[in-house]
């Protein structure tokens, strides 16, 4: 593969000049070797196949080439060329020299660096090189002494093997699973697959006969696909107007871009970024033309709407400003990545769309229909049992509005509906023993309300979907709690006790009066007063008084052992309040009211006004961004006699009397 050449416009002829060499030692092998990937396993796989493609190429053969999968059995990968092979002095030679190339003139290979052989030593120590050629077998080892690349000759043997190459590496079997993985992920990309001498392999569906296909997984980035090996596109600021795109392949010329010496990643040069970008320009002329004609061909707004919501949800992840579609007619657009909206016009009628979060039915405009609405034309008194059906998706009805007749309005909706070609039932269809509206439904089954603590909300009632769960139960009248207070004081303190409640899979319910008798004797139901109760008795709270924390506290965390006292103290303040035991006022207060809760006030013996007092120039310090030995030195200053605190004499023992509400209050 041709690499671009870096031309220099600086000329010496008149100038000493002294050109620059690489020193052959443990550190340069390294660097070219083990350290050149990110991906040990990838890169073997991948360099050492597409050299064996390039052998067949060098050979004026057909491409083939043999993988042995890694088993339990047989745990080694490698490579089987049948390409020209090597002879002895050339594995003494080419192979063995680092950066030597006979392919970096031609873009008919795809190998360019020089290194891409010596893979195997980014994964492990030592593989086996096995050339064929005119009639006999050489063995080789190449293995790492003392940090340079060795090869060690096993012999010579007569062999009637087919010329080539057989590479082999011993696999650590931790990593069987991932080189075969690997080995589909890479190979689906290579126009010839290998032969498989041991285990089938499954590949991506991918379509390789165009210039550009979609890749198949739901990815938000973009590929080049040169010479059998997939480059992920960087998100760069060069290429930010075409960001909005995901999930595309471009299939381009060998040497059409450049390369990191590790061929896992482009190397975004000026001409790089160049190329790709008029390969977007060239996606975004093909995608216009080609929507505009597949939406010409449909004949209905819900085909133009599902159509565009599905592919442009398939092609991009954020609104496409750069291109241009056709609109669909009576369609409404906002944005790609959300559904597509149609406007439905009925007279005399209202929209009206079931908001998930709040189980009700909610107001709309006009243009609320997507393409996944179930929609309902409302013939019957109520509508509201469609709440308590198992549909999924959301619920859009239409609803007569004034005194229009019954029939014209079903008669127009019907009309409309049927004009979009968009699906719809009516509620009656639904409503078939469906109590009236007042009468309670029958249920079967214990019907809870679950309550989120955070916000005090009480849930419409459901039936509980795991009967061993275990429930802190409080009584209810309705959705409404009987205690309020207890209510208040039990969301409260399951908030303060979460961490400990969520290790146990504990949830908070609301039990209506009507099923108090057949939970009583159920042992995972317990009232919540009581089994709060003992799970606060565990529990020592601590209420932080409002203290100012100086910001640059948190800047001096690097040297915090060096602290003076009172800096090293409010860190300790400050730290201490992030914790599951420091409250509020307000919530110990609202407990309190129905619970017995051990709180203590936590007190810092130091304000701001005091460090800032005594440490002057913290400020200016923290604004520069000083570096942790600038802090030392000032505390040395400002102190005269060294550090002036050390951690190991301060914690919540400490014997200061600001401190001995901690010192009593920590449990044994």
């Amino acid at each position: 593969m041709i690499q671009p050449e870096l031309k220099s416009n600086v000329t010496c002829s008149t100038f000493d000049s002294t050109s620059f060499t690489i020193e052959t030692n443990a550190s340069m092998f390294s660097l070219l070797t083990s350290k050149v990937y990110n991906d040990p396993i990838a890169a073997v796989i991948r360099e050492w196949s597409t050299n064996a493609i390039d052998a067949c190429i060098a050979a004026n053969k057909p491409i083939d080439f043999e993988v042995h999968i890694p088993t339990v059995a047989e745990c080694y990968f490698s490579v089987r060329d049948y390409g020209t092979g090597l002879e002895a002095d050339q594995l003494t030679t080419l192979f063995c020299t680092l950066g030597a190339s006979t392919k970096r003139n031609s873009n008919k290979y795809n190998g360019t660096f020089g290194i891409g052989r010596l893979s195997g030593l980014a994964y492990t120590s030592s593989f086996t090189v096995e050339s064929y050629h005119g009639g006999y077998h050489h063995s080789y080892v190449i293995s790492m002494q003392d940090g340079v690349p060795t090869a060690i000759n096993l012999g010579t043997f007569p062999s009637t093997e087919p010329s080539g190459v057989r590479l082999t590496i011993i696999v650590n079997p931790n990593d069987i699973e991932k080189f075969e993985t690997t080995c589909s992920s890479i190979y689906s990309y290579f126009s010839t697959k290998p032969t498989t001498t041991n285990v089938p392999l499954s590949y991506l569906e991918v379509d390789l006969s165009n210039d550009w296909f979609f890749h198949p997984t739901d990815t938000y980035d973009n590929y080049v696909l040169m010479a059998n090996v997939l480059y992920a596109i960087p998100r760069i600021l060069e290429l930010s107007p075409y960001i909005c795109i995901k999930g595309t392949v471009f299939q381009i010329p060998t040497g059409a871009v450049s390369i990191t010496p590790g061929r896992e990643s482009l190397s975004m040069d000026t001409s790089t970024i160049k190329y790709v970008q008029e390969l977007f320009t060239k996606f975004k002329d093909n995608i216009e033309d080609s929507v505009a004609d597949k939406l010409k061909s449909m004949t209905t707004p819900k085909e133009q709407v599902d159509f565009r919501s599905s592919w442009s949800n398939r092609a991009f992840h954020s609104s496409p400003n750069i291109l241009s579609f056709p609109k669909v007619q009576n369609a409404r657009l906002y944005g790609v990545t959300s559904n597509f909206y149609l406007s439905i016009n009925v007279p005399d009628s209202e929209l009206k769309i079931l908001r998930t979060y709040s189980k009700k039915f909610k107001s709309c405009d006009s243009d609320s229909y997507t393409t996944n609405s179930y929609i309902f034309i409302v013939d019957t008194k109520s509508y509201n049992f469609l709440l308590n059906k198992d549909i999924k998706g959301s619920i859009l009805i239409i609803t007569k509005k004034g005194k229009v007749n019954n029939e014209t309005f079903i008669a127009n909706a019907k009309e409309e509906l049927d004009r979009l070609q968009l699906p719809y039932r009516l509620t009656s269809e639904l409503a078939e023993n469906t109590p009236d509206k007042g009468k309670s439904i029958p249920r079967e089954g214990i019907y809870v309300s679950y309550i989120n603590y955070h916000s005090k909300a009480v849930s419409q009632f459901v039936a509980i979907t795991d009967p061993s769960a275990t429930f802190y139960y409080i009584e209810l009248s309705g959705c409404v709690p009987v205690n309020k207070e207890l209510f208040n004081a039990a969301c409260t303190a399951f908030t303060c006790l979460r961490t400990t409640l969520d290790n146990q899979n504990i949830v908070l319910v609301g039990v209506p009066k009507k099923y108090l008798d057949l939970i009583k004797p159920m042992p995972n139901f317990i009232p919540a007063k009581e089994a709060l109760q003992a799970l606060l008795d565990t529990k020592i709270f601590f209420t932080a008084e409002s203290v100012t924390i100086p910001s640059y506290i948190t800047a001096t965390k690097g040297v915090i052992d060096k602290c003076p006292k009172e800096l090293y103290t409010m860190h300790l303040y400050d730290k201490s309040v992030e914790t599951s035991t420091h409250i509020s006022y307000s919530a110990l207060n609202t407990m309190r009211k129905a619970f017995t809760v051990h709180a203590f006030d936590s007190v810092c013996p130091y304000s701001e006004a005091t460090i800032n007092t005594s440490y002057p120039l913290m400020y200016t310090l923290f604004i520069g961004e000083a570096l942790d030995d600038k802090y030392i030195h000032y505390f040395n200053l400002e102190t005269l006699n060294g550090t002036s605190y050390s951690p190991n004499r301060f914690n919540f023992n400490y014997p200061d009397s600001e401190w001995a509400d901690y010192k009593n209050a920590i449990p044994n």
